[in-house]
């Protein structure tokens, strides 16, 4: 290490920089450790000296005595959102004029990534008061875990600014979302294949007027809680575009039209390729929503309709089939001008049957005991309502209600399987339908499965901004505008998270490529099955999470320095990682040694 002195252009003031040179790539560097610019020239002149001294052990004893650290505060996670988010000129995106409320939004953007929290605790988290904190002792006196703050320029923003920024950027949504559109949705010859999911979300509180008790999708802990459900429109590779929140009771079909609607007249697309999960499409729908506007769909049917399909075709077709191939076409006569895509995935089948068996051993196990209870002469099981309770219990707790035949009277009861039953539901096994209105010269069979199998994604976007990541749950907010700009405001971090993950693939778990085709579950590419193996990449780095990677981050620290007899403050930041270098290196994006 040693003193640098910086010419300003422009200024007869000069710079006082501790640097080190360092060799990497074939070139010479130079990294700023700290700006001693505002000390006194006695200390830089001591500094100066200590540094050309070799001696390491007098050297760092003589700068404990003259300098002493005041906070450390995480920096490195900050550094390459913010970095990252200019490089996707997220800026521009939200608004072209830059307004007062931007920076709270890049700001609140950012930290749902780097640590999200509720709003009062983000906002308790900006702000930074060197001055104070170098000079007071009181322990009760509120740090920031880091630079975030600092870095966005917020931290004279109150808690109704942030309030105010997110009625801004609901405001600004439409505007977003178009530039979004415009990026990522392109009308190709084929058509813009746009991919369209709904998801459910717990409120917190009861007086928000958009929450209802519905069918919730969250865990069965969150069960009887009120509820929104929001939709989720992303393009072919799960690149997030725009979002609409519901009444927590909305059903899944009446949800499509206004998302027809959004792709039609706001983002102006002509040619729409519609995929969205099983249920959402009925017969309603398209006569109303989308065989009008020569939009193309692709999507499943539920598990009824399969069966019916199944009972409607011969008996050869139900197994042999498939005994070479995994994909058919068939055609039925409640679907006109529908394509009826059957996919048969034997890993699947084999999981249902052995789940199934052991259902029906245990079911039949626990009929025994009730059997017994009916026949034993103390305290014994008697009466029809008594017995008939109690089975169904027995039933209902293993799914297995449909492939039983029950006798019951007073005090016996009778119980066998239902082998007909049992055999149907062995038939349809691994089997799932895709339907779709594109004709076999528009888009092939193999096609229509990869472009229905890509909903896959959303599962990972659901999971992150709802159960891993937690941008979204739980929503705390009670009127219906902040309900939805917290949604829209998760779903801007999540696009930003997205793009991050592109460019880290090689350092994450995920895989980096998705198969084009692919009716089973279980195959996997030669990148995938590497990294599930070693665990590690070539240069040695153990592969991360997102979650994982941004902590590890987080250790570059920025450091708050005061010397001796002086009230003024030096910055410095600790050295990154060789892994963390990489991580930056593949984003980018420089780490920058400001004070």
């Amino acid at each position: 290490m040693y003193v640098e002195v910086v010419p300003n252009h422009g200024s007869d003031k000069k710079t006082v920089l501790i640097r080190r040179s360092y060799w990497e790539d074939g070139r010479s560097h130079k990294q700023t450790i700290a700006n001693i610019t505002k000390l006194p020239k006695k200390h830089i002149l001591q500094i100066k000296r200590l540094l050309k001294n070799k001696n390491a052990t007098v050297l760092t004893d003589r700068l404990e005595g003259m300098m002493k650290v005041t906070r450390t505060l995480s920096h490195g996670h900050v550094v390459a959102v913010k970095g990252f988010m200019n490089k996707l000129n997220i800026l521009k995106i939200i608004c072209d004029q830059k307004s007062q409320y931007h920076s709270i939004c890049l700001a609140m953007i950012a930290s749902r990534i780097v640590d999200p929290e509720a709003k009062m605790l983000v906002h308790e988290g900006w702000p930074c008061d060197q001055q104070d904190s170098a000079n007071s002792d009181n322990s009760s006196h509120h740090l920031p875990k880091s630079t975030l703050g600092i870095e966005f320029g917020v931290t004279e923003s109150k808690e109704d600014d942030l309030y105010r920024a997110m009625d801004w950027l609901l405001e600004k949504q439409d505007d977003i979302e178009k530039k979004l559109a415009k990026k990522h949705l392109k009308d190709l010859k084929e058509g813009a294949l746009v991919l369209n999911d709904l998801t459910s979300v717990y409120m917190e509180g009861t007086t928000c007027p958009i929450s209802y008790y519905g069918g919730s999708r969250d865990n069965k802990k969150e069960k009887g809680k009120l509820q929104i459900e929001f939709g989720l429109l992303t393009n072919r590779d799960g690149c997030p575009v725009a979002v609409e929140v519901f009444e927590g009771n909305a059903a899944d079909p009446l949800t499509v039209s206004h998302q027809i609607d959004k792709l039609r007249h706001k983002f102006g697309l002509k040619k729409i390729i519609f995929a969205c999960d099983r249920g959402m499409v009925t017969q309603i729908n398209i006569k109303k929503d989308l065989k009008p506007f020569g939009i193309d769909w692709i999507s499943a049917l539920k598990k009824s309709s399969l069966t019916k399909i199944m009972a409607t075709r011969e008996e050869s077709m139900q197994t042999s089939l498939f005994d070479t191939h995994d994909i058919c076409e068939v055609e039925s006569d409640e679907y006109p001008g529908m394509r009826l895509i059957i996919c048969h995935n034997p890993y699947r089948e084999a999981t249902r049957r052995r789940k199934r068996e052991d259902a029906l051993n245990l079911a039949e196990k626990d009929l025994s005991v009730a059997q017994e209870a009916t026949q034993r002469k103390k305290y014994a099981l008697k009466g029809r309502q008594k017995i008939k309770e109690r089975v169904l219990r027995i039933l209902n707790r293993h799914h297995v209600q449909p492939f039983f035949d029950i006798e019951i009277e007073d005090n016996l009861l009778i119980y066998t399987r239902n082998k007909e039953a049992i055999c149907e539901e062995n038939n349809i096994d691994g089997l799932y339908v895709m339907t779709t209105n594109l004709s076999k010269k528009e888009m092939s069979a193999k096609k229509a499965i990869s472009s229905y199998k890509n909903l896959d994604r959303f599962e990972r976007a659901f999971r992150s901004l709802k159960e891993v990541d937690k941008k979204v749950r739980a929503v705390n907010h009670r009127i219906e505008g902040r309900v939805k700009a917290h949604v829209f405001l998760c779903v801007l971090a999540y696009y930003v998270e997205w793009h991050m993950k592109q460019a880290l693939k090689p350092l994450l778990v995920d895989d980096e490529l998705f198969p084009e085709y692919s009716v089973t579950t279980k195959e996997k590419f030669d990148s995938a099955k590497h990294k599930a193996s070693t665990r590690c990449n070539r240069e040695g780095f153990r592969y991360h999470t997102f979650s994982s990677l941004i902590k590890d981050l987080s250790t570059i620290s920025m450091c708050w320095m005061k010397c001796a007899g002086h009230k003024s403050l030096i910055t410095s930041i600790a050295r990154p990682t060789p892994f963390q270098k990489t991580v930056f290196k593949q984003l980018k994006i420089k780490l920058n040694h400001k004070s």
